[in-house]
């Protein structure tokens, strides 16, 4: 790797020092106005094209799910007391969205834009409070990369334009948390945290666990003045959530119980188990979402770092880190421990995490390359040893794959999960061991802070290049991954070389630009990311709900609906869900319509139903490269219309 001396300052002469000052101002105006930027660009994003198909790359669920989360706002909305549900558990479990939608539903139309307003709404709140919550703590640089993540990552900013309740759920979390650690001494403010929370399990039931990491987080805050003692925070925010949660069990048991309620305790316990030591630990290789997380794990971890070698911290910065990490780690237990937990459901912890990341980077700009170093070079015992190994995981795991590589060659054996974990474990140690080598002979270890971000934003910026196909982990051709992945980690050790030498040259200026520029780079590839979207908007979905409803106008009775209940936002029609094959082939009912697949063995379409039309709904061409599995030709999603008929079908679909 590098070799480079570790980095100091040049002396400063008086214009050397006004010099300075000025980079400093003009940088931290750059990043006022791109704070700025991000927060307005974010919440555009959120509104435009509201009503067009989704470009997301982790699911394609929304095309039932969506339906499914409004189907008794729309149906109270459009048949009044007439109006009766088959299947209560999205009512169960989300009563507050399904009534925040039957508002908007009453006051304007039912329809893909307006059932989608909640989350758009709450999506815009997020960044809303997240930049009111940092913006007299954090940096604006270190801001703008947390801002970054929250507005422009892929899977929070398709979460803001779906029908489901997991963005409103996530604003009032950030909400909850804001009242909790921004407003202490106050007992009032705590009560409301906890009323909130209460609001948030009624806005989506799964939102109940959070209740024990938000108790961990009053107990375990730092202390502040006027804070009234932990047991008494803890017993006003408790106090704040018991009261309307009781109400809303009571509610719940005079009207609902026990209509269905053993069906819908069964359809719960199907997602509650056990945890797999060995699932969670995979999911960092393996998930569709893994890439995401890593990426942005980099930018806490170099909020960790400057965390770590900062001695005197802001008080208030003390409280956005120590409280921020308990919630991402209390968050990332529950989210790796359970069998379920899709990744709309895991990408609740980047509120955490961008808090986390705002924070540290504050103090990895306030003590610098320089600083980090000061306190790698006298670290000893343990303690040292366990700064080494935070500094040399990143480097380890990116090198990780050359070694994966070469034995891979050498005894023919694929790249399995298990020797994944020994390359990295192998790799890790022979780092540490280097740098405790280099800190013994009084050299820098610098490299190994920066290598790592900048490897991170050039393996992100492959994914624009041919060279994305290529994958992180070697499975066959081992020479020929060995090679390329050589080549790139020479690149980026040079670029990081010559980026140190810069820093170094520059001084403290150098310092403080690093986390600008990368926070720039997060911005240019996240907008790369989420712009095919929005430069070509598809509307399959709309499309095809108004199209159903005009060619059954004329149908007084109930649709049936598999897997297909987010095709009816755009028409007045009367549908009922099928949960499965089997109930549709017991009703046998006049009109389904189906998405995915019917589950039709027995070829009781074929006999007594008529294919009446059918639907090309879109896709993204992300989904399809995240899950390899599935062949675009041969898993397009189409929906289709069925009509019961006797003596053969009068005519096909086109």
């Amino acid at each position: 790797m590098s070799t480079q001396t570790a980095v100091t300052a040049p002396p400063l002469t008086a214009q050397g020092v006004t010099a300075q000052a000025g980079s400093r101002s003009l940088i931290v105006s750059l990043s006022r106005c791109l704070v700025v930027a991000v927060l307005l660009l974010g919440i555009l994003l959120r509104f435009l094209y509201l009503d067009a198909d989704p470009y997301y790359s982790e699911w394609v669920g929304y095309i039932t799910d969506e339906g499914r989360w409004t189907t008794h706002a729309r149906g109270f909305a459009l048949f009044g007391p007439t109006f009766e549900a088959n299947w209560s558990l999205h009512l169960y479990l989300a009563p507050l969205y399904q009534l925040s939608n039957y508002v908007i539903f009453s006051l304007s139309t039912v329809s893909v834009t307006t059932s989608r307003l909640v989350s758009a709404v709450a999506g815009s709140t997020l960044l809303v409070a997240f930049w009111l919550l940092t913006r007299r703590v954090a940096s604006p640089a270190a801001m703008l990369v947390g801002l970054t993540l929250l507005a422009l990552e892929m899977d929070l900013l398709v979460l803001s334009r779906l029908a489901i309740p997991e963005m409103a759920v996530m604003a009032l979390h950030l909400l909850v948390y804001a009242l909790i650690v921004a407003t202490p001494g106050s007992l009032g403010r705590l009560a409301l945290a906890g009323c909130l929370q209460a609001i948030a399990v009624g806005t989506k039931a799964t939102a109940l666990p959070t209740f024990a990491i938000f108790v961990l987080v009053v107990l375990a805050r730092p202390s502040a003045p006027g804070d009234r003692g932990r047991l008494r925070s803890l017993a006003a925010f408790s106090a704040g959530f018991a009261g309307p949660f009781a109400v809303a069990v009571l509610a719940w048991w005079l009207c609902c119980y026990p209509q269905g309620i053993e069906k819908t305790l069964r359809t719960i316990r199907m997602f509650v188990g056990p945890p797999s030591v060995y699932m969670a630990v995979e999911f960092f290789f393996t998930d569709s979402l893994a890439s995401t997380i890593n990426a942005w794990a980099v930018a806490l971890w170099l909020a960790i770092v400057g965390w770590m070698s900062s001695d005197d911290v802001d008080p208030r910065l003390r409280r956005l880190l120590w409280t921020a990490t308990i919630w991402w780690v209390a968050y990332s237990v529950m989210m790796l421990g359970l069998p379920y937990f899709p990744n709309r459901y895991k990408a609740h912890v980047f509120i955490a995490v961008a808090i986390c990341i705002a924070a540290g980077l504050t103090l990895f700009q306030k003590v610098g390359l320089a600083g980090v170093g000061a306190v790698l070079a006298r670290g000893r015992g343990l303690a040292g040893a366990l700064r080494l190994g935070l500094i040399a995981l990143p480097t380890a795991v990116f090198l990780a794959p050359l070694l994966a590589a070469g034995v891979g060659w050498a005894l023919a054996y694929p790249s399995r999960f298990r020797l994944r974990l020994l390359c990295i474990a192998a790799s890790l140690a022979l780092t540490v061991w280097i740098l405790d080598r280099r800190r013994r002979r009084g050299r820098s270890n610098i490299f190994y802070v920066t290598f790592p971000v900048i490897t991170m934003i050039a393996w992100w910026t492959l994914r624009w290049t041919p060279l994305s196909a290529f994958p992180f982990w070697p499975s066959t051709s081992f020479l020929t991954h060995a090679g390329w992945w050589a080549a790139f980690l020479l690149a980026t050790g040079l670029v990081t070389g010559l980026t140190n030498r810069s820093v170094s040259r520059a001084g403290a200026p150098g310092d403080t630009r690093l986390v600008p520029v990368g926070a720039m780079a997060c911005i240019a590839l996240s907008i790369a990311s989420v712009a095919p979207g929005y430069v070509n908007p598809h509307y399959s979905m709309r499309g095809a709900s108004r199209h159903l409803g005009e060619l059954l106008s004329g149908y007084g009775g109930a649709v049936s609906a598999l897997y297909a209940d987010g095709l009816f936002n755009e028409n007045k029609l009367r549908y009922v869900t099928i949960l499965g094959a089997p109930d549709w082939r017991a009703i046998r009912p006049e009109v389904l319509v189906t998405v995915f697949y019917s589950g039709d063995s027995e070829g009781i379409l074929e006999r007594e139903y008529c294919l009446v039309q059918r639907y090309s709904l879109y896709v993204s061409p992300e989904f399809f490269r995240s899950h390899p599995q599935f062949d675009p030709s041969r898993d397009a999603v189409t929906a289709r219309v069925y009509q019961r008929t006797v003596g053969g079908c009068p005519r096909r679909a086109s």
